[in-house]
């Protein structure tokens, strides 16, 4: 599909002939039939996906073969929702990823699905899928030098985190709990030894240069977190004092941090 107002397709199925007989509505008409699932190819046979009409007139395209022009790299779920008829032809506002495209056709190939209709394009996000990977580096204090990840829409995401770090001198972390002697045979959650009290933030994770909670400690140093985020996320390490709230990190502090963690950010829907 292209990126214009009026998105193209041109559809080789091996199906449609058959399919052709089951009849659809021509634009205008309030009369309608379902057209079961079927793959087809278009844009000249270098994609496929699988099309379903449902009585009312609406279409849904699922399992892309290819690339798509609204979250490349990502797999999308795209309605067709016919602008004369009776379903209404706004599109589902949450999880939108584009608005404002229409799609027409009089492609004879493609009649099975679509008819002479006019049809609101909405493009959503599929759910359960990997957006992002990396790693978070605990030298960098935090800012754009830090692991940021572009989500191609607003939404509840999993953040998944393994790894630990070393403080320094001053013992081992991993993305909410702390270990003075390094070898995690004695855990806290932040940093309240010798002279230092630096409270429960200390060597966490931050989530947008927020402190969450990732949870009871885990021997194998993973943590799940769900969350609402925007179109963007920011994670790095807390190096400094928390107490009292404080999330300003101290950046004279970072310059003897080594490791890393690991992160991956998955999609969960709206």
């Amino acid at each position: 599909m292209r990126k214009a107002s009026k998105v193209g397709l041109a559809v080789v199925a091996g199906a449609a002939s058959a399919l052709a007989s089951m009849g659809v509505a021509e634009a205008g008409s309030t009369k309608s039939s379902a057209v079961p699932a079927g793959t087809a190819a278009f844009d000249n046979g270098g994609c496929s996906a699988q099309f379903v009409r449902s009585a009312s007139g609406i279409v849904n395209e699922t399992n892309r073969a290819c690339d798509n022009p609204w979250a490349p790299g990502y797999q999308v779920v795209v309605q067709f929702r016919p602008l004369v008829g009776t379903p209404n032809p706004a599109c589902d506002p949450a999880g939108l990823l584009s608005a404002g495209q229409t799609f027409s056709t009089s492609e004879s190939t493609i009649t099975p699905w679509f008819g002479s209709a006019t049809y609101n394009v909405c493009a959503y996000l599929v759910s359960d899928q990997q957006i992002a990977t990396g790693s978070v580096d605990p030298k960098i204090v935090t800012g754009g030098l830090a692991a940021t990840a572009a989500l191609p829409v607003a939404g509840k995401y999993r953040i998944d985190v393994n790894g630990t770090w070393v403080n320094g001198g001053n013992g081992s972390e991993d993305a909410e709990w702390t270990s003075h002697d390094g070898l995690w045979n004695d855990v806290e959650n932040g940093y309240d030894h010798d002279a230092y009290q630096l409270g429960e933030g200390f060597g966490d994770l931050m989530v947008n240069g927020g402190f969450v909670d990732w949870g009871l400690f885990s021997s194998t140093h993973q943590y799940s977190l769900t969350q609402s985020l925007p179109t963007s996320v920011t994670l790095n390490v807390f190096d400094g004092d928390s107490t009292g709230g404080n999330t300003v990190p101290n950046s004279g502090w970072y310059g003897d941090n080594s490791g890393s963690l690991s992160y991956t950010i998955t999609y969960l829907g709206q």
